[in-house]
């Protein structure tokens, strides 16, 4: 399990998290209390297959991320009661960031572009 340190960006304040780094989950989740208190607003619904096969629904948005002090929009899921916090493959993607499971930290990961 690899723990990471990350700030969700609002207009006017920003709140840290350590959080689960979660390679089985596309999305990031945080409290949807949190969220609109840092006035991310949704713009979808998403439908989550979980782990046991049953399938819920959530809010999506963007919001501004800060990992390892370098600011990005992120995709994010409105976290429920009850749902754990992690943070998605998407988010370390997005920042050009991998995984390493062994050192349990986010590493530089090579950019892929496919050329003609």
């Amino acid at each position: 399990m690899t723990e990471v340190t990350v700030s969700l960006i609002g207009d006017t304040k920003e709140v840290n998290f350590t959080v689960i780094a979660d390679t089985a989950a596309t999305y990031s989740v945080f409290p949807k209390a949190t969220l609109e208190s840092l006035g991310v607003k949704p713009v979808t619904r998403v439908e989550i297959q979980l782990g046991d096969g049953s399938v819920i629904t959530r809010n999506k948005g963007v919001i501004r991320l800060k990992v390892n002090g370098e600011v990005l929009p992120v995709p994010v899921l409105f976290g429920e009661e009850g749902d754990t916090i992690v943070l998605g493959v998407t988010a370390p993607e997005i920042f050009g960031l991998t995984v390493d499971p062994v050192n349990r930290r986010l590493i530089p990961a090579r950019i892929l572009w496919l050329s003609s």
